[in-house]
């Protein structure tokens, strides 16, 4: 109320002054806190009502945001209406780590509008908390309402803490790098199962824990209360209550299966519990093989195998990669399940309370290629049956076109049944490279399988094995093939060492021929020496015999000798050979350029030419190379194509010197002409 002082005349004495004074202040300090009572008021109507009378909803079908308050329902006018609004809604709906995004909603005719001007911060935990105009009836300045879209959060981790095993443990939420608990408020097995099908441990089932069964955290909790309907992939999707200080609250804990273990070895064992005695009743145990090595692929293979018919399985399944579900076929009974093949396996078993028998065992290794091939012999013939569909999970490039036996020609045909590819390969035992052995009464037929790396357009060359399989058939001199496979290791077959033949030299042009097998010393009559270096940079020489790797780098050096600078040497040809008595032949280098696509002429001097090409075999059982080169000795200026190292072919020799032709000293003279220098053999190793 107002402040009124009345002055009565004109009174001059000093003690009315003062009292005057008094007056005047008294009342200025009443104004104020009149003031600020009216203030405080208009403050506390403008805020609204409490938390705990506002409540919110979204029907299906409508995102308009519709607030409960006084007994009524109304909507929100959409003036000033954004994210951290809706951001506040989502929460308030139980969306606990959620994302809110304001939408405009369709305003209608006859919508009750209550609420206007509304603006949050978006960390709020309810809309009474807001600042806001209502509630009273509100001509809303724009034809819309609030409305609101809620979305799970991405990238939320939760964890197993504290367990036995990784599928139990104190539930932990992971939070700005922080990994918090999870109170134990009506958690219950639909939120367990929902963290179990998270980890990727399994899309049914889990058990909840509430008593405090792991360690309790030192850290306070992230989420209060969460609810989910067990059908969620993520707990984003269920509903919840972030924790607030001073809530009661104990950690909870899951349980995805009651036993089991992990390995992460190259090979190994897995049994069930208390094996070969009889396992346990009602269990649910999960088995989990992840071998470190990703790249690998491995086999799991069952020995002994014996559950109850009716009520215990084992699932077996392969895991394709670490978020992986177990899930696979379920067996029981004496039927064990087969050979599997994959990177990691989950076995799951699970038993009731009835009968109990032995149980499974199993072993698990590196896959080989032997474990998708078989080979049976009979009277005369042999046949090879490899599981195509098994081999290219092993060797993906594989195919019926380079998979063959010795003899490269000798390719099967492919079988398909029940969508499973075999590859047949059928063969009599004195074709397709088949090596007989006999010894007594007893006759070995020995022959290889191998997939070879043909170089490109030439099925001649192979630059690689991808894999090689020996095998035998063993018959005795009255009796049929013994029915067996008997893979052997590959120790590194080598093919004796033929003898040396230096074919007859028919060549007019050809003034000399030099043979140089197992050492590089040569006569010192002979112009041009071949020698094999270690390294790519020709400081080494190699030891001899050259011994490689199908792939392995090749470094030979061509080298006049004498340093005589009348002359220089020219590279014609380099060709290869599986041996010295065949006409079968390779061009490395042809008319002085590289014609071998792993072929390089490194260098080319007037008395050194360096050049590389990458080992190779010839397509059959040929564990040896030969390399022959010719080339020619000419006067160091004389410039005529035959004389110059070019891609250009040399034109045709002349047997009488040019006119044209420099002239030199006859000791040089004597060393001009072409010139055929082999080296070898190179052992290609295994």
């Amino acid at each position: 109320m107002p402040c009124l002082v009345y002055e009565v005349g004109q009174l001059n004495s000093r003690n009315m002054a003062v009292d005057n004074r008094k007056t005047h202040l008294l009342c200025f300090l009443y104004s104020v806190l009149w003031t600020l009572t009216v203030l405080k008021g208009q403050l506390a109507k403008a805020a609204g009502p409490t938390q705990a009378s506002i409540t919110v909803s979204i029907q299906a079908g409508d995102s308009a945001v519709k607030v409960f308050h006084d007994g009524a329902w109304s909507k929100i006018c959409a003036t000033d209406w954004d994210s951290k609004d809706a951001q506040v809604v989502c929460r308030m709906l139980g969306y606990w780590h959620g994302q809110g995004t304001a939408v405009l909603g369709q305003a209608n005719l006859g919508d009750v509008i209550l609420v206007d001007n509304m603006d949050c911060h978006g960390n709020e935990t309810s809309l009474a908390q807001c600042n806001f105009n209502g509630f009273k009836p509100t001509v809303c300045s724009v034809p819309a309402v609030g409305a609101v879209r809620c979305d799970a959060a991405s990238e939320v981790h939760v964890r197993l803490a504290d367990g036995y095993a990784p599928w139990e443990g104190r539930l932990e939420v992971q939070n700005g790098g922080v990994w918090r608990p999870v109170c134990h408020q009506d958690f219950d097995d639909f939120d367990a199962q929902v963290v179990c099908r998270m980890l990727g441990l399994r899309s049914k089932g889990g058990k909840a824990h509430t008593e405090q069964k792991f360690a309790l955290s030192n850290l306070p909790p992230l989420i209060y209360r969460l609810d989910c309907t067990g059908a969620e992939t993520e707990i984003t999707q269920c509903k919840g209550k972030d924790y607030n200080q001073g809530e009661q609250c104990t950690n909870a804990g899951v349980e995805c299966y009651s036993c089991g273990a992990l390995y992460t070895g190259e090979r190994g064992e897995v049994q069930s519990e208390n094996f070969p005695l009889s396992y346990p009743r009602y269990s649910d145990c999960l088995y989990v093989i992840r071998p470190a090595n990703e790249k690998q692929l491995y086999k799991l293979e069952f020995g002994n195998f014996s559950t109850e018919q009716c009520c215990d399985t084992l699932e077996a399944s392969v895991l394709k990669d670490a978020s992986n579900m177990p899930g696979g076929t379920k067996y029981s009974g004496k039927a064990a399940p087969p050979l599997l093949l994959g990177k990691a396996f989950a076995l799951h078993f699970v038993t009731d309370g009835s009968n109990s028998m032995q149980g499974f065992h199993a072993k698990w290794s590196p896959a080989l290629v032997e474990d998708v091939v078989s080979v049976t012999c009979e009277a005369g013939q042999f046949t090879v049956d490899i599981d195509l569909n098994f081999l290219k999970r092993l060797y993906p490039l594989s195919s019926e076109a380079t998979i063959a036996l010795a003899d490269p020609s000798c390719v099967g045909t492919i079988r398909s049944t029940n969508g499973e590819d075999h590859l047949i390969i059928s063969s009599k035992t004195n074709s397709c490279g088949t090596k007989i052995v006999s010894s007594g009464k007893v006759t070995q037929y020995n022959n290889f399988l191998v997939d070879r790396v043909f170089a490109q357009g030439n099925t001649m060359i192979v630059r690689d094995r991808r894999w090689e399989i020996p095998f035998q058939c063993t018959v005795g001199s009255s009796d049929d093939f013994q029915v067996h496979y008997n893979p052997v290791p590959d120790r590194g077959r080598r093919a004796a060492i033929l003898p040396e033949v230096v074919p007859e030299v028919t060549s007019a042009h050809v003034r000399q021929r030099r043979e140089v097998r197992g050492s590089v010393s040569v006569d010192l009559t002979f112009p041009v020496t071949f020698t094999p270096y270690q390294d790519r940079a020709f400081n080494l020489v190699a030891s001899i015999p050259l011994s490689r790797r199908l792939g392995d780098d090749i470094d030979l050096r061509l080298e006049m000798t004498g340093g005589d600078l009348d002359l220089k040497m020219v590279l014609q040809n380099c060709y290869t050979k599986p041996n010295i008595v065949t006409n079968t032949t390779y061009y490395i280098i042809q008319d002085g350029c590289s014609k071998d696509s792993s072929t390089e002429i490194l260098s080319l001097k007037q008395h050194v030419t360096d050049f590389r090409f990458t080992a190779f075999e010839f397509a059959g059982d040929f564990p040896l190379v030969y390399v022959t080169c010719d080339v020619r000795i000419c006067s160091a200026n004389e410039n005529t194509p035959k004389c110059t190292q070019s891609c250009i072919a040399p034109a045709p020799l002349a047997e009488k010197r040019s006119v044209n032709e420099p002239i030199i000293n006859r000791k040089s003279e004597s060393k001009l002409g072409l010139y055929k220098i082999s080296f070898g053999p190179i052992t290609l190793r295994k």
